[in-house]
């Protein structure tokens, strides 16, 4: 049986990181909505002391025993000043640098095993975003999460005034940047960034860093950096856990007596609240000409892609479908690719703009050079062709049946019903009930996505050619 409480709301600030107008208005609920669907579904939300915004819940069950903890610290690169490229990732590093490293992490992720718990963060243009998760394996997950909900806020951390400690986690993101240099479709993911966004916008920029970045980054100028963004005030904590309720409580005194701790020491810093106005300009792409980008790696290869702009809104029936749509591209239509002796491993990317109900849809696949040209002339073909198969086939209306079917057999998780308050109240300071996005989801037929679909055959955008020419 799930059981929870709700404590009374007392939020100050006065709007979310966007204005309330952004979220559809099917979407929106009244302060008594609100509490009711909080009462009902047994979330706690509470201020914690240093203004820190707390969302739990709770669902006894005696067979398991799991805690898992996700954190938002309103900080990204965004933040970084332009001659220190990746301060804030650096910080991040630092902060959890104590943690035993698992091998083979990709960029901008890395995941840990410390004191029988997994953590696993990760540094985006806005947030610095940390999910930590004790198991069923252990006695008392509270006992394995405490270390690491202390850490979560811990701005005195070992690792993090310790210079040397600092030299070591600048090589490790450097091995990261470096990791990323020979995939063509990141470098083709730049040369539509620097299509679309101007040159000071955000995603123009390289969360990692660089080697000479780092390089100029100082001891001084990241405890400056993290003592000004790495604090209570920035923080948001979603909290899930299961087994008894006498495990649950401790957890949540635990939150409350380190953001006591700390909150004393960030007194006089306020919250964070960026300008995400320029999120949302972006140039025209035309899509009579092709972008063409010559960069030195993988040598003897190229990548031919086409790059798409939409706008489909937040949390929108146009945005599921978009989502439904790109999905059939990438595991159904594009497996035909796979294997065809056109080239090699052919993608399809939908990437959200921060903030923004803006989407760009990427479709390529890397060819030998010797390729490129010919293939740069039979692209819109070849997608067209594999589009209209799919409609064909009838894979929208599959699509959207194995959609129904997943939410009549298995109903919201009390994790994801968790998330969608979480996201709500983050973003525009209300929850989003997650009944309302089940009703959106299901109001999207197979026709919307095969409108989609169609959309993608008739106007594939423009053409990106990156690689060794």
């Amino acid at each position: 049986m799930e059981v929870g409480y709700y404590y009374s709301m007392h939020i100050e600030r006065e709007q979310g990181l966007l204005p309330l107008e952004t979220l559809p208005e099917e979407l929106r609920v009244s302060p008594a909505e609100q509490a009711d669907y909080l009462d009902r579904q047994g979330i706690l939300v509470e201020t914690l002391p240093g203004n820190s915004i707390l969302i739990a819940t709770h669902r006894d069950t005696p067979d398991q025993q799991q805690t898992y903890v996700d954190s938002f610290l309103r900080v990204g690169y965004y933040d970084d000043p332009p001659h220190l490229m990746g301060i804030t990732h650096l910080g991040e590093h630092m902060v959890f640098g104590g943690c035993l490293e698992v091998p083979n992490f990709e960029e901008q992720q890395r995941r840990f095993i410390y004191n029988g718990y997994r953590i696993e963060a990760r540094t985006q243009p806005f947030d610095v975003t940390l999910q930590l998760q004790a198991s069923s394996g252990l006695t008392n997950p509270s006992l394995g999460i405490a270390a690491g909900i202390r850490n979560l806020a811990s701005m005195a951390y070992q690792p993090l005034i310790d210079p040397l400690r600092m030299s070591y986690e600048k090589q490790l993101i450097l091995d990261e940047y470096w990791m990323r240099l020979p995939s063509l479709p990141w470098h083709t993911g730049r040369a539509i960034a620097e299509a679309l966004f101007a040159a000071d916008h955000v995603l123009q920029k390289i969360g990692t860093g660089d080697m000479e970045s780092l390089d100029r980054i100082t001891h001084e100028d990241l405890i400056r950096h993290v003592d000004s963004y790495f604090t209570p005030a920035n923080t948001m904590i979603k909290m899930f856990s299961d087994g008894d309720r006498d495990k649950y409580e401790p957890q949540i005194n635990l939150m409350r007596e380190v953001w006591n701790e700390i909150a004393s020491d960030h007194k006089g810093i306020r919250t964070r609240s960026p300008d995400f106005r320029k999120m949302s300009k972006s140039n025209m792409l035309d899509a009579s000409s092709a972008y063409v980008k010559s960069v030195p790696f993988n040598k003897n290869r190229v990548c031919v892609s086409t790059a798409a702009v939409y706008d489909a809104g937040f949390y929108t029936k146009e945005s599921f479908a978009l989502g439904l749509a790109t999905g059939i591209l990438s595991t159904d239509a594009f497996s035909l690719l796979r294997g065809s002796g056109i080239g090699y491993a052919p993608f399809v990317n939908l990437a959200n703009v921060p903030y923004t109900g803006t989407f760009t849809v990427q479709m390529g696949i890397e060819v030998d050079k010797s390729r490129y040209q010919e293939l740069s002339v039979q692209l819109p073909t070849v997608l067209k062709t594999l589009i209209e198969q799919a409609l064909a086939d009838g894979l929208p209306a599959r699509r959207v049946e194995a959609l129904y079917n997943a939410y009549a057999d298995v109903p919201y998780s009390l994790n994801g019903r968790l998330q969608y308050a979480f996201d709500g109240l983050r973003i525009w300071n209300q929850v989003i009930r997650s009944e309302d996005i089940e009703q959106s989801y299901r109001s999207v037929t197979d026709q919307d996505v095969a409108s989609w679909l169609r959309r993608f055959a008739e106007e594939p955008g423009a053409l990106f050619i990156v690689g060794d020419i």
